[in-house]
C-alpha cells in the first residue's frame, strides 16, 4: 500500500534539512505537550488540594510556558508543511505538464483531455494535501501515543487498560472504514475522468451540438455521467464523516468511564488520588487525540496515493 505515494519521496532528496528541522520542531512540540499534561498532578496534589498558592503560581506560569513553547514549534511544523505541500503540487503539476508536450498521437488517444485535465488539477491537489499531513504527523501520533502509554504504566498502571481498549476500539474503527474508502475513492477518480470527457468535447464541439441541436442529449448524457460519480463520491464522503461521531463518542465513552473507575479508586483509597486521576485523563487525550487525527489523515493519504498512481501513469 502507498506505493505510488511512496514514489514521490525522490523530489525532496535536496529538502532533507528542512525535512529534518520540521520533524525536530514536531517532537519538541510533542514533548512540551506530554510535560505539560505531567504537571497537573504537582497542581492538583501540591498546589490545590494542599492549599499552596505558590505551587499553583509557579506550576501556572511553567504550563504556560510549554503550551508556548508548543504553540510556536507546532506552527514552525505547519510553515514547513505547507511548503513541501506546495512544492511538491508545483513540481508534480509542472513535470506533468512538461510530459504532455512531448506526448504522441497515440498518448493522446490513450489519455483524453479529461483525463489530462483531472490529473493536472484535481490529483494534484490530492497529492498536496496528505503531503502537508504528512509532514505534521510523521513521528507526532506515534511518539504521542508511545510516550503516553510509558508514563501512563508509571503512574496509573490500574488504569492503562483503558488506553488499551480506546486504541484498539480507534484502530478497529480506521481497519474497517480506511480500505472502503480507498475503493470508492478510485472509483470515484475514474468516473471524474468520465465526467470531464463528456464535460470537454460538449463544450469543445458546441457549435456543432447547437448545429444538429443536441442540446437536450448532451444534457441528459451529462447528467448519466454525473450521476454515476455521485454514488461513489457519496460512498467516500460518508464513510469519512462517520469517522468523526464514531471516534468523538469513543472519546467521551473512554472519559467517562475513566471517571467512573478512577473516581471510585480515589474515593476507597485504593492507590489512586485526585491529582493521578486528573493525569491520567490527559494521558488519555493524548493517545485519543492523535489516534483521531490519524484516522481522519489516512483516507486523504489515501486519496493522495490513489492520485499519485494515476499522475505516475502519464
Amino acid at each position: 500500500m502507498l506505493k505510488s505515494f511512496r514514489r514521490m519521496f525522490v523530489i525532496y532528496k535536496g529538502y532533507r534539512l528542512r525535512l529534518v528541522i520540521s520533524q525536530v520542531l514536531l517532537l519538541i512540540s510533542a514533548a512540551a505537550s506530554i510535560t505539560l499534561a505531567t504537571l497537573n498532578q504537582q497542581l492538583v496534589n501540591e498546589g490545590m488540594l494542599a492549599g499552596d498558592p505558590m505551587v499553583i503560581v509557579q506550576t501556572g506560569l511553567w504550563m504556560v510556558a510549554l503550551a508556548v513553547v508548543a504553540g510556536l514549534t507546532m506552527a514552525g511544523t505547519a510553515a514547513y508543511a505547507v511548503f513541501f505541500a506546495q512544492g511538491t503540487a508545483y513540481l508534480i503539476r509542472s513535470e506533468l505538464y512538461h510530459k504532455i508536450q512531448t506526448f504522441s498521437f497515440a498518448n493522446f488517444d490513450q489519455f483524453r483531455t479529461g483525463n489530462l485535465l483531472t490529473r493536472l488539477s484535481a490529483d494534484v491537489n490530492y497529492i498536496a494535501n496528505p503531503v502537508l499531513y504528512t509532514v505534521m504527523l510523521l513521528l507526532y501520533a506515534p511518539f504521542m501515543v508511545i510516550v503516553a502509554f510509558a508514563l501512563a504504566m508509571r503512574d496509573t498502571p490500574g488504569l492503562v487498560w483503558v488506553l488499551v481498549v480506546v486504541s484498539i476500539v480507534v484502530l478497529a474503527v480506521i481497519g474497517l472504514i480506511v480500505p472502503q474508502v480507498f475503493k470508492a475513492y478510485e472509483e470515484r477518480q475514474k468516473r471524474l475522468d468520465e465526467l470531464n470527457n463528456t464535460l470537454q468535447e460538449n463544450l469543445a464541439g458546441v457549435r456543432v451540438v447547437k448545429a444538429f441541436v443536441r442540446e437536450k442529449l448532451e444534457v441528459e448524457r451529462f447528467a448519466a455521467r454525473s450521476n454515476a460519480m455521485r454514488r461513489p463520491a457519496f460512498d467516500a464522503a460518508f464513510r469519512v464523516a462517520a469517522l468523526s461521531p464514531i471516534l468523538t463518542a469513543t472519546a467521551q465513552i473512554s472519559t467517562a468511564l475513566t471517571i467512573a473507575i478512577g473516581g471510585q479508586q480515589v474515593l476507597t483509597n485504593a492507590g489512586l488520588d485526585v491529582g493521578q486521576l486528573v493525569t491520567f485523563m490527559q494521558y488519555l487525550s493524548l493517545v485519543v487525540a492523535p489516534l483521531a487525527m490519524m484516522a481522519i489523515v489516512v483516507p486523504f493519504i489515501l486519496r493522495g496515493d490513489a492520485s499519485a498512481s494515476r499522475v505516475f501513469e502519464v
